[in-house]
């Protein structure tokens, strides 16, 4: 099974690509690269790279955020 997804990816004057990845201690990394004209615009290279990562302790939460994020808004459960 693959450790890394792809959750988003543009192709365009500026390409994008976001990743997921579990990483080997059981953090989350979720990374991206847009590649074309806004980072030559704004950085003045042709390409802009980010990262940000979620330690493991966090995982369950971020993987609980989608369903409380449902079903808040329609009022069903108490958040606590």
């Amino acid at each position: 099974m693959s450790r890394t997804v792809r959750l988003y990816e543009h192709h365009g004057p500026t390409s994008i690509f976001i990743d997921a990845e579990i990483g080997d201690g059981g953090e989350v990394i979720v990374s991206g690269q847009d590649i074309g004209e806004a980072p030559e615009k704004f950085y003045g290279d042709s390409d802009y790279e980010y990262w940000m990562i979620l330690g493991r302790e966090h995982k369950d939460a971020l993987l609980l955020f989608p369903l409380w994020a449902h079903w808040i808004d329609r009022n069903r459960i108490t958040v606590r």
